[in-house]
């Protein structure tokens, strides 16, 4: 089961469009469009207010929130598998469990009076139950000539808490923590980045919980817009799992001895 997510700001708004078929052509027959958000200890959970065409599901900007996430499901689905107890977010379904290819919605994003971007987004439900870290890369996705650049931190975890833990830009060679930056679980999390830390030496790291990084830069009305995979996708050596293991090892080091 896969959860879908829209980010705002002053500067952005988004629309999510979800498919009503698999890859393979399978259509959906009784889904709708849920969503739902913490509160009180709890899931608040309702069907949105969607609007749709005969292959298509479309949240637009009045509807998104940051701490809002959108999911298909029927409603005897969510009746049977959360009977009245929602403490926890729960597997639903496996519509959106397509394979070899994922399902996915398309997220844009546009400026208002200008450009926009869009890139095909999902969050899977196994991710909701673990905690871990993100590693990722400053550089390779954000333009330091841009007018302005921003990592939104999206995570969703399962338990409908917003526990505060911090995103931290390390320097990899000089061995030393540039900024830190306090985020929040089960939220789109906002981060401005600075021109001086867009250096290809130069990560961010969460603290505590898993997430999906989004980058974006805006320059003269236009938008870029990108996400990044877990580094281990990028290098081509049977011990690539080791390799980022103790990367991530050094960088625990460089944050327990040179935070600021």
């Amino acid at each position: 089961m896969n959860f879908f997510f829209g980010i705002k700001n002053e500067y952005l708004s988004s629309l999510i469009t979800i498919p009503k078929f698999q890859n393979s052509g399978i259509y959906l027959k009784d889904y709708s469009v849920f969503e739902a958000e913490p509160n009180n200890n709890n899931w608040t959970i309702k069907k949105s207010s969607y609007e749709q065409n005969d292959n298509f599901f479309f949240i637009k900007k009045e509807l998104i929130e940051n701490s809002k996430i959108f999911f298909l499901s029927s409603e005897r689905e969510i009746n049977d598998k959360y009977d009245n107890d929602f403490r926890k977010l729960k597997n639903l379904n496996n519509f959106t469990d397509t394979s070899p290819s994922a399902f996915r919605s398309n997220l844009r994003i546009y400026l208002k009076d200008g450009g926009f971007s869009s890139y095909q987004s999902e969050y899977p439900f196994e991710m909701t139950g673990k905690k871990g870290n993100i590693l990722s890369s400053v550089s390779t996705l954000l333009d330091p000539m841009a007018e302005k650049n921003y990592i939104f931190f999206k995570n969703i975890f399962n338990l409908p808490i917003r526990e505060k833990s911090f995103l931290y830009f390390v320097d990899i060679l000089e061995k030393v923590v540039l900024d830190k930056i306090e985020i929040q679980s089960n939220f789109v999390n906002e981060i401005i980045v600075n021109k001086d830390l867009i250096k290809k030496n130069i990560y961010i790291f969460s603290q505590k919980y898993l997430g999906i990084p989004l980058y974006v830069s805006i320059n003269d009305k236009h938008v870029s817009f990108e996400h990044t995979h877990p580094p281990h996708h990028y290098i081509l050596s049977d011990d690539k799992f080791k390799l980022i293991k103790n990367l991530k090892m050094k960088i625990h080091e460089i944050i327990d001895q040179k935070t600021i």
